[in-house]
């Protein structure tokens, strides 16, 4: 895959993963959650998505250093086994995020988080837009799937996204 398809694929994929996830959010609207033992509230995740976003946002416009890490190749991790282990198997089961994407209360209502979310996505989507821009094989750790790249990262953010998306309508369908 190019770098251009790849980039293609990343717009694509996140046009489509906004307009379903603002679609799932107008359905609930109107309805008030009550916070459910251990267990984050619809604006929490819709936080903890924007603080996850954020950071990979970061990550994609940093401007590579000399004692940077690379990997050989853009893509490390196939984007099949983050949809197989977050997807299909939800492996991991309940996770317990990092501090620095935990929910902090900060948002009153899913409209305010999830304009955060579209604010990250649409600026993402200008750095993909921009011609000047490569993925490349910097990488930065993740805790359980190790050094990863941009598109990684990306692909990880996704398939990542789409969980909660899937445990938000078991939650409150």
């Amino acid at each position: 895959m190019t770098n251009q398809d790849l980039k293609t694929d990343f717009i694509v994929k996140y046009n489509s993963l906004t307009k379903e996830m603002e679609e799932l959010l107008s359905k609930y609207e109107d309805k008030s959650f009550e916070n459910r033992e251990n267990k984050w509230n619809p604006v929490q995740v819709l936080e903890h998505l924007s603080l996850v976003e954020a950071g990979i946002l970061k990550f994609i416009k940093k401007e590579p250093l000399d004692t940077d890490e690379y990997a050989e190749s853009i893509l490390t991790i196939e984007p099949s086994k983050f949809n197989h282990v977050l997807i299909d198997k939800r492996e991991f089961g309940l996770i317990n995020a990092p501090a620095t994407v935990m929910p902090q209360s900060a948002y009153n209502s899913m409209q305010e988080a999830f304009e955060v979310i579209k604010n990250n996505r649409n600026e993402l989507i200008e750095i993909l837009n921009n011609p000047s821009f490569e993925f490349t094989g910097l990488v930065r750790e993740h805790a359980r799937w190790g050094k990863m790249t941009k598109a990684d990262w990306l692909n990880f953010s996704y398939y990542h996204s789409k969980r909660h998306l899937i445990q938000f309508e078991e939650a409150y369908n």
